[in-house]
């Protein structure tokens, strides 16, 4: 099995660990999933092998829209990044 190693900044780790907590994946599955999926166009053609597959979980008892939670969740990701806050 071969391995990649990458750098990343402190906040860059954050967000990234955040994200993985999120859709309930560690950060080597979830990161091998997310560069599979964009090096092979795998949502461009629909629905794609469950191997592959990377969901946000959304608890069901905050009180919030299901959408409202991914916004939330997105805008945390980018917060911690220094990114514009975005609108889904």
């Amino acid at each position: 099995m071969s391995k990649i190693t990458i750098d990343l900044s402190d906040s860059e780790y954050k967000a990234i660990s955040a994200y993985a907590k999120q859709c309930g994946e560690k950060i080597p599955d979830l990161a091998r999933k997310i560069l599979i999926r964009d090096a092979t166009l795998a949502d461009a053609q629909g629905p794609t092998s469950p191997e592959y597959d990377v969901q946000m979980r959304v608890p069901s008892d905050l009180g919030i829209s299901e959408l409202e939670q991914i916004e939330m969740n997105y805008n945390s990701n980018r917060r911690i990044l220094g990114m514009k806050e975005l609108r889904l």
